[in-house]
């Protein structure tokens, strides 16, 4: 395995550049494979994180959710005789050891609007069931919408969020603000951040930012930047990582949904469970009317499923809160 472990975000290379066989075609920043449940089980990160190569993400369900994952080296995949599609040689688990024993066949089949994961393991050298590893079979992937997001949570309130594309990365805050970060060129899993331009074209002042990619996180390092200072950990955003608390995440989700939809963050979300398997989520702010009191100022009210798919009450549509 190579171990040119930089991290390669925002600015700094096209995905074309790192993966040269998927040059001729448009490739996604992630994909993403949901369960029965709605949630996704598996997804592909494409953006680059790890140079050179694919991390393929699972979530599993023991006791508590967690995320396991895997290093695809696609430097070294043997295209197929059919088109468009890899075999995956060496395969690498999050500390960086050789895991290709476990698995008979692992292969990628690029498409126009899809990738397409086909896993054969190894029984003699990979034990366990659907909660704990990944199962032989052939998983029909579509891309994610936004990219992949991570998001920094501090007193049960999403603060900021990373997005990572694969021609830029930003950084996003609760109060609207959208930060473009440029990158150089970095060791190991991280790179340095040499430019910060706002969304209305200036210039942010700052002594150092740095981004690491650590055991399937983002790990933010800044100094001098005016709001955002020491080291801030981003996890995969609410739809990608279950928590174990459904109505919270639907929250997330719906505050998600609402920013890339209308540019603001509602601060506040309720959400109800009604009993037949569906949520009623309520976005709102809390607005000071200057006399010791609040009155509530609400940004939409939806009805949604589990997996976050629904209507919006105030209009009468319907939405899909992971779109």
């Amino acid at each position: 395995m190579k171990r040119c472990f930089t991290l390669i975000l925002a600015l700094l290379v096209f995905l074309s550049m790192a993966t040269p066989a998927m040059a001729e075609k448009t490739i996604s920043t992630a994909y993403i494979y949901y369960d029965s449940d709605g949630l996704p089980k598996y997804w592909l990160d494409f953006t680059g994180s790890v140079a050179d190569n694919l991390v393929l993400h699972c979530y599993f369900n023991t006791d508590t959710w967690y995320e396991s994952y895997y290093i695809l080296d696609f430097v070294s995949a043997v295209p197929n005789s059919h088109q468009d599609t890899y075999r995956i040689e060496n395969v690498y688990d999050s500390s960086g050891a050789d895991v290709s024993s476990w698995f008979k066949t692992i292969s990628l089949s690029i498409g126009e609007s899809s990738v397409s994961l086909y896993i054969e393991r190894n029984p003699a050298t990979l034990a366990g069931g659907p909660g704990s590893t990944i199962l032989d079979g052939l998983y029909e992937m579509t891309p994610a919408e936004a990219g992949v997001v991570y998001e920094y949570m501090e007193e049960g309130q999403l603060r900021s969020w990373l997005v990572l594309n694969a021609q830029n990365a930003q950084l996003c805050f609760a109060d609207a603000r959208i930060w473009y970060l440029e990158t150089e060129g970095g060791t190991d899993y991280t790179v340095s951040v040499k430019r910060i331009v706002s969304q209305s074209g200036e210039e942010v002042a700052f002594k150092k930012l740095t981004l690491t990619y650590d055991r399937g996180e983002m790990l933010l390092n800044a100094d001098g930047i005016d709001g955002l200072s020491g080291a801030c950990r981003y996890s995969p955003r609410a739809f990608l990582q279950r928590s174990g608390c459904s109505a919270k995440e639907i929250g997330r989700m719906a505050q998600m949904y609402y920013f890339r939809h209308h540019k603001f963050y509602p601060p506040e979300a309720d959400v109800a469970e009604n009993g037949d398997g569906s949520f009623s989520v309520h976005l709102y702010e809390l607005v000071n009317n200057g006399d010791g009191t609040y009155h509530t100022a609400t940004s939409a009210w939806y009805t949604v499923d589990a997996s976050g798919v629904g209507k919006d009450d105030v209009f009468e549509t319907e939405i899909d809160l992971k779109m």
